[in-house]
């Protein structure tokens, strides 16, 4: 792979001063959209007097060029289920909780009142694993999601005027889905015919906002002003250690706030953590709209099954931020699930193994005719891909550093241009045993001669420094299936969500442990969004 070296600073061309507090949208190409942030009260402006400089006329966003290497082929309230033991199933219908004796088979032990749907809990850690309960088992024995949708359509076969849309808001991706007419689910494009949106934030120079792909590509010049894996930092205190830790990765700044909340500082203003993701909240229902052709005001929206009260409260908010009624935040893979037995009759017991770009998750569930029974739960919720990229980044920073005497790590810009490579060899290295990776311009030496990275990185190293990253999932899988009072052989069939699982390594070790080969007709990237969805479309009858 070879990167294109990026152009300098934008604040080092010359133009007319634009203030930060102004904020004044710029005119984008048609294929970027800019969010007038403060008309719609987000943010907070910078330091007064701080001057920016736009960039030259004409200067397209900068593109990555990839070559193949070679190889061998307001606040809303949400209220989540109590953290306790056994087993708990959900009446979609009269919103009760029935907790059921995980030694017997279906027993009542106790019912409890609920509130809008789910009963309210205290505050829980974030590490550990839970049991945690979000949909299953409605009432009077009626499915959960039935084989044909009703009182969905209007006349001539329409949709609802107000459709509630299915979302995967993910740490590095986001998905957007409805179910049509018929019951059937479908992912939503944008004008491009894209389906995965990247859960990227970028503040241009020129006062506009930028989210998505375009947003992504200024990771790599911009990196102070570009905010991704905003996920894994909502709904957590500014003591926490994954804030700790986030603070020494993330190039944009992160201070602490109000309430002990983290705000994230960029040439923007300062934005609570739910504010951007409100604003990647408002790109997917904006593609929504464009797709449906019509308003969109409510979702469903899913977060890993090891979110607290708190960051479930939080991504409910950036909903309500961003205009959004959430009628139900819905746990990772109990989406997946859903999708997984959509018209299917299926009797069995299954794991959804979701190991995404920044958390993991998984969940052992009883699927018995369209009811899903949830048995277990657990995650780590500051464990995913992202983590691999890293170790990658620090392999290629080293190797640089062995043959230049430059560490590469001491600028931002280029540690940002070594983090979109690693994730591209990442993606490279699932698919192929090896590759070479050439970086043009990564730093420059005595006289400012310019050096270049060149190395190869074949899989058994991707899988010998992420091992440890693949070892903590199985240790969670052994928690969940503890909790379940469940071995291995007794998973009848394995799902896997996340685009990590697309991993070769990590589909062995997932079969090695389960013993049995995972589900490979489910795509890992759409099955949380169409699970949203199927959810929504049974919300709506």
């Amino acid at each position: 792979m070879r990167f294109a070296a990026p152009p300098r600073h934008p604040s080092r061309a010359r133009g007319g001063d634009l203030r930060r507090d102004a904020f004044v949208p710029g005119r984008l190409p048609d294929d970027h959209r800019a969010h007038d942030l403060r008309d719609r009260g987000l943010g907070r402006p910078g330091p007064a007097g701080a001057v920016l400089h736009p960039p030259p006329r004409g200067r397209a966003p900068p593109t990555i060029q990839e070559v193949h290497p070679p190889g061998d082929g307001p606040p809303v309230p949400v209220f989540a289920p109590p953290p306790r033991r056994g087993v708990f199933s959900l009446s979609v219908r009269d919103g009760s909780v029935r907790r059921v004796d995980p030694r017997g088979r279906g027993g009542v032990w106790a019912r409890t009142s609920a509130v809008r749907g789910v009963p309210r809990a205290r505050g829980e850690p974030v590490h550990g694993a839970v049991v945690r309960m979000d949909v299953a088992v409605p009432a009077r024995g009626r499915a959960l999601v039935r084989r044909r949708a009703r009182h969905v359509a209007g006349r001539g076969g329409q949709l609802m005027s107000d459709p509630i849309v299915g979302i995967d808001l993910g740490t590095t991706n986001s998905v957007v889905a409805v179910c049509d007419a018929s019951g059937q689910p479908r992912v939503l494009t944008d004008q491009r015919g894209t389906k995965i949106h990247p859960s990227v934030v970028s503040f241009h120079p020129n006062g506009s906002v930028i989210v998505g792909v375009d947003a992504k590509q200024r990771r790599v010049i911009d990196p102070r002003n570009t905010v991704y894996s905003a996920k894994r930092l909502i709904g957590r205190l500014w003591k926490s250690k994954e804030i700790q830790a986030a603070i020494g990765r993330m190039p944009y700044t992160i201070k602490e706030g109000a309430n002990q909340q983290p705000v994230l500082v960029t040439r923007g203003g300062e934005f609570a953590v739910p504010e951007i993701s409100a604003i990647v909240l408002d790109h997917v229902r904006n593609i929504a709209k464009q797709a449906l052709g019509q308003e969109i005001s409510r979702a469903v929206v899913t977060v890993p099954a090891s979110f607290t009260d708190a960051q479930r409260s939080a991504t409910a908010t950036a909903g309500a931020i961003a205009g959004i009624t959430v009628v139900r935040v819905l746990n990772e893979p109990t989406a997946a699930a859903l999708a997984y037995g959509h018209q299917r009759q299926l009797s069995r017991t299954i794991a959804v193994y979701d190991f995404g770009g920044g958390t993991f998750d998984v969940t052992i569930l009883r699927l018995q005719d369209q009811v899903y029974e949830v048995l277990a739960t657990a995650g780590d919720s500051f464990l995913g891909g992202d983590d691999i990229d890293e170790v990658l980044m620090n392999h290629m920073a080293d190797q640089f550093l062995a043959s230049h005497r430059i560490d590469v790590r001491d600028n931002e810009v280029g540690v940002m241009r070594l983090r979109a490579v690693a994730e591209q060899t990442k993606i490279e290295l699932s698919r192929r045993t090896r590759a070479i990776v050439k970086v043009d311009e990564i730093a420059y030496g005595p006289g400012g001669a310019p050096l270049n990275l060149e190395v190869e990185i074949t899989r058994d190293q991707l899988v010998e420094r992420a091992a440890p990253f693949f070892d903590k999932s199985f240790a969670v899988c052994e928690e969940a299936l503890r909790l379940a009072q469940l071995s291995p052989a007794q998973i009848e069939d394995v799902v896997l969500v996340g685009g990590t699982t697309k991993i070769p390594h990590v589909r062995e070790r997932v079969t090695r442990f389960f013993q049995r080969p995972p589900r490979t007709d489910v795509n890992p990237e759409e099955a949380v969004a169409v699970g949203a969805a199927l959810q929504a479309s049974a919300l709506e009858r």
